[in-house]
């Protein structure tokens, strides 16, 4: 079964949305379980295959899949409890075919809710049985049309292409120019389709990639947009395997272990062929927070010399529990010394985490120039005061429910509406959000047909900075990843947290300035400052606290990421051991950039 819910307006005992209270009780559930799991002799029988630390997180990542739905509906049963209670439910039923659900009833011990398992049924269990086993068959099959690119002996360092190669965007490239690492040992791979246009990558992009001497290849069909373009498949390379003798399901919770255990195997194959077919050392990758990029670090671990390394693209702020499987890699670029606070103690299985300041900080005095003609156009219209608006996704599942998106927006339109010295300039995350929004419409193209609205076109991948430099007050919804983007460069902003996350240090720093909890009194505060700003000096002002969110700020971040990959790719040609090839490179960058820029996490 599965109860109504919209996590965003169901708020939780300590008033945050209820998203929050579900992530951390099935964060804290998954962990339960995987150390019951941790025990059993047949996961111990596959971490003797995959003897690598980072095993147990895909574990843990796949039991909180597993019950995130139950945790969910466990929250939502609470807060009807609390606020509906003729309606509340004490029974919860879920269809499942059994699978790991015995540990799931060894580590739930509230006696207030009862929990039943139905059993699916064995025919619905078989079909799904058969499509998993078709969809490995078809992994498997080794197409003609491998593609024949030329051998390199140096070490490569392979990309996960994902954010682009513009570098006034967000970029998977910014570490590249100063590296001094060759252009012919990168490769860059391709997954799927553009992050951008939803579409193949376009010709113009492989063009640019031959063009700056790198190469590329195709994961997938449709990838790439270009005609007969080879994909890549493993070929014949020795595998490792699970000896059927060796291990024998008994149980569901045992037949779950072993199937999970075969796909891991399967993509942990995948990646070490891969690696060995292009000589890879070094895999970025780019994505977070998924399961896919587990098996990628797995790979280097069991058997291969090389390194998983990725970066911060967010804005840390949940607890520790909840991050866990989000950036499971050798080597992760941070932004600040803080981000240790957020992933510490280590259930990543993080080696180092080397920071290295905001990633897309080099063209910031750039973009603070290209501003001035929207700033510019908007005043020519009479905006005097101008305020950059920043949204994030929303939903029933979100801690950002569609109610709470068409208030904020309304607030600022309405103001913007009523007081003709008010402009706006609007960066949404996605273009469709504001399509989905029914309620601001009408009143957002009223404003726009004043000349006192902007908004900016091809929003993805755009950094927040084009629309913060360009007004006089940047303001984010929530714990907002832009606002804090905006305050690395300069600029002033606030967090509009109407989801209540009270528990964040921010909080601390600054409420009433730097954050605000109810869009009303932030807009009170909004109108003072704009009518006298003495009276506020203080709103929107990160100086004091810059250092916590980037120690640097000095446009040199993708130099400092490529020299510390540059002194990896040196270590791992010269035939070093990874852990060698970590401590040269940590005592390099220390000597360069402070001893408190490398966080050694394997002991957190």
């Amino acid at each position: 079964m599965t109860l109504a819910y919209d996590l965003g307006e169901m708020k939780s005992e300590s008033g945050a949305s209820l998203k929050y209270e579900v992530e951390t009780l099935a964060s804290e559930l998954a962990l339960k379980m995987s150390k019951l799991l941790s025990e059993l002799p047949i996961y111990q029988k596959i971490e003797q295959v995959l003897p690598s630390d980072k095993t147990i997180v895909f574990f843990q990542k796949s039991l909180k899949t597993e019950i995130y739905q139950i945790a969910r509906d466990l929250c939502v049963a609470k807060w009807q409890k609390r606020n509906k209670p003729t309606s509340s439910a004490r029974e919860l039923v879920f269809t499942t075919d059994q699978g790991i659900f015995a540990l799931f009833r060894r580590v739930w011990d509230d006696q207030e809710y009862l929990i039943t398992f139905k059993e699916r049924k064995s025919g619905q269990s078989i079909l799904i049985a058969i499509g998993r086993s078709l969809l490995r068959f078809l992994r498997e099959i080794k197409p003609a049309d491998r593609p024949a690119l030329s051998s390199v002996n140096k070490p490569v360092l392979a990309v996960a292409y994902a954010e682009g190669l513009n570098l006034e965007r967000r970029s998977d490239f910014v570490w590249l120019a100063k590296s001094r690492i060759d252009p012919g040992q990168v490769l860059v791979y391709f997954e799927g389709a553009d992050n951008v246009t939803g579409r193949p990558v376009a010709e113009n992009v492989l063009d640019q990639i031959e063009k700056m001497g790198m190469r590329w290849v195709s994961l997938n069909r449709g990838s790439v947009a270009r005609k007969n373009a080879p994909v890549w498949r493993p070929g014949s390379a020795k595998r490792l395997e699970l000896s059927p003798s060796a291990i024998r399901p008994g149980n569901s919770v045992d037949k779950w272990i072993m199937a999970k255990g075969k796909e891991l195997l399967l993509a942990v194959n995948y990646w070490r062929a891969f690696y060995q077919d292009f000589n890879v050392k070094i895999n970025f990758i780019i994505g977070e927070g998924g399961i896919d990029h587990i098996p990628k670090t797995i790979a280097f671990a069991a058997g291969q010399l090389g390194l998983a390394v990725g970066k911060q693209r967010s804005e840390l702020f949940l607890n520790v529990e909840t991050y866990f499987g989000y950036h499971v890699k050798d080597v992760f670029f941070s932004w600040t010394p803080r981000s240790n606070c957020y992933l510490s103690p280590n259930l990543n299985k993080i080696t180092t985490n080397v920071v290295t300041g905001y990633p897309n900080d080099l063209v910031f005095k750039e973009i603070l120039k290209r501003s001035r003609p929207v700033r510019e156009k908007l005043r020519a219209k009479g905006a005097a005061f101008v305020i950059a608006l920043f949204d994030n996704v929303f939903g029933p599942q979100y801690q950002f429910s569609k109610e709470m998106m068409e208030k904020y927006y309304l607030a600022f339109i309405n103001w913007a509406l009523k007081d003709e010295s008010i402009g706006i300039i609007i960066k949404t995350k996605k273009p469709q959000f504001l399509a989905d929004l029914g309620q601001v419409l009408p009143a957002l193209n009223k404003l726009m047909a004043t000349g006192r609205c902007f908004r900016f076109n091809k929003e993805i991948g755009r950094l927040p900075v084009d629309a913060a430099a360009a007004g006089d007050m940047a303001v984010g919804i929530g714990i907002s990843t832009a606002v804090i983007e905006s305050a690395i460069a300069g600029c002033r902003g606030i967090h509009c947290d109407l989801t209540k996350f009270r528990s964040h240090e921010f909080y601390k720093w600054g409420e009433g300035r730097l954050i605000f909890d109810d869009v009303d009194k932030l807009i009170a505060a909004l109108k003072k400052y704009k009518n006298n700003r003495g009276d506020l000096p203080d709103l929107g002002d990160w100086t004091k606290y810059c250092d916590k969110l980037d120690p640097y700020r000095d446009g040199r971040a993708g130099e400092r990421m490529g020299s510390y990959l540059r002194s990896c790719l040196d270590g791992l040609a010269a035939g070093e051991s990874r852990a060698a090839v970590l401590k040269r490179a940590n005592k390099e960058y220390t000597s360069q950039w402070g001893a408190d820029k490398i966080i050694a996490m394997e002991n957190n």
